[in-house]
């Protein structure tokens, strides 16, 4: 548990903050429906989801917190590798991503802010 916020929750978080209602989200789909209906009411009592089961401000807020803390855990994983093997990480992990799009997984964009472009890598960022 990270800021307050559980497994379920985090995937809560973030198939709403992507526009996905959290029953049709994959990786909490299989969930029997009244455990995830508990959950989403759990956060709309916390003040994290509206009454119109998408996130508040306050929701949004504590997102952008846990990206940004798992991106400061991450870093340094990432810190410690050189130009040339940061860009053979990203080559060989270039076939999985488009796998993964393929199948239908949403991957953040460039356009998305925290979407991993090339660029944020090669400046130091790590990948979200």
């Amino acid at each position: 548990m990270t800021l307050g916020i559980g497994g379920t929750e985090a995937h809560v978080l973030h198939a709403l903050s992507e526009g996905t209602p959290a029953a049709s989200f994959g990786r909490i789909s299989h969930l029997p429906r009244q455990q995830l209906a508990d959950v989403v009411d759990g956060m709309r009592i916390r003040g994290l989801v509206g009454d119109d089961g998408w996130l508040t401000t306050s929701g949004r807020h504590v997102k952008e917190r846990l990206e940004s803390l798992t991106d400061r855990l991450a870093a340094p994983g990432y810190d410690v590798l050189d130009a040339g093997e940061l860009a053979q990480l990203i080559d060989h992990l270039g076939p999985l991503a488009e796998v993964l799009t393929a199948a239908g997984s949403q991957w953040p964009g460039p356009e998305h802010p925290s979407g991993p472009t090339r660029a944020r890598w090669d400046h130091g960022g790590c990948p979200s």
